[in-house]
């Protein structure tokens, strides 16, 4: 038997169908799903819960990333626990993952869940190409201490991108005040940026790639970037906030929170922008770690 999953309506239905099929003709519709706000493009692959093997949750993805995490007999999903918000937050002013799809035909030993999405909505004036790809990502499955054991997906960058690193530039433990800048030196277009820090007394922590800010406002506790803003909150304990960046020419990629927040954006570059910028206002903030990994194109 075939299973298929497919969009009952338009785009403002918001109902998935899966159907199945003995010949690849005739096809019957077994079950139904609404995800609000989702259209187009859905999913199903299953992810151990905790890393668990022996605890497998499936996952319905829709198109803008909005996604259940439930059971599937193969005929019927069954949400446990409620639609998610979107991981990859995705509209028409800003942030762009859209249309994810999870790699088969991975060897039976890897186990991972690699994830890729569109960042729709670019704009490559001059070029041979209309559109790009984020990077591939590891997608995790992470539960809470409530009640039902509750879950959500994380989205992390698979491993792999590490075969692209080249000249690689480490901080560690370093007082970040107004008007000082441990990024001044380096130059260059492709980044892995990964960084730990406390904000103290700063009321505002920004790196500034390719003209475009990623700003943690301490205040309100959120990170913006462009037109987005999501609440971010420190680690317990030191008071800490982690990220991780991946910068390409024309794209930024933001981790967060384990990757329980991940952001997705796509702009226009200009020239006499490709600057990488940190700074702190209102304040000194602490720069615990900060690893700044000069990527190769994948084209070289």
């Amino acid at each position: 038997m075939a299973l298929i999953l497919s969009e009952l309506g338009d785009e403002r239905d918001h109902t998935f169908g899966l159907l199945s099929s003995p010949n690849l003709r005739e096809w019957r519709l077994e079950s139904t799903l609404e995800m609000p706000t989702a259209c187009d493009c859905p999913d199903l692959f299953t992810l151990p819960a905790d890393g668990d093997p022996d605890d497998l949750r499936w996952v319905f993805w829709g198109g803008d990333g909005t996604h259940a995490i439930g059971a599937f007999d193969g005929r019927g999903f069954t949400v446990d626990g409620g639609i998610a918000a979107p991981l990859v937050p995705y509209d028409r002013n800003g942030a762009a993952g859209f249309a994810a799809k999870v790699f088969g035909g991975l060897p039976a030993d890897d186990g991972r869940a690699i994830q890729i999405a569109w960042l729709r909505h670019g704009a490559y004036p001059g070029m041979a190409f209309s559109q790009q790809l984020t990077f591939p990502c590891e997608l995790s499955l992470r539960t809470g201490a409530g009640p039902g054991r509750s879950a959500r997906v994380c989205r992390q960058p698979a491993r792999e991108i590490e075969l692209l690193y080249r000249r690689r530039h480490h901080w560690r433990d370093v007082a970040l005040a107004p008007g000082h800048d441990p990024l001044a030196a380096v130059e260059g277009e492709l980044f892995d940026i990964e960084v730990e820090l406390q904000p103290g007394t700063a009321q505002r922590v920004a790196f500034t790639l390719h003209g475009h800010r990623v700003a943690y406002d301490a205040g309100v506790r959120r990170l913006s970037c462009m037109d987005r803003e999501v609440e971010l909150a420190p680690a317990p304990g030191n008071g800490s906030i982690a990220l991780r960046m991946l910068v390409d020419r024309n794209s930024i990629e933001i981790f967060a929170d384990g990757g329980a927040v991940a952001l997705a954006f796509s702009f226009l570059p200009r020239a006499g922008q490709a600057d990488l910028r940190l700074a702190a206002s209102g304040g000194t903030a602490r720069v615990v770690s900060l690893n700044v990994s000069e990527l190769a194109s994948i084209h070289a």
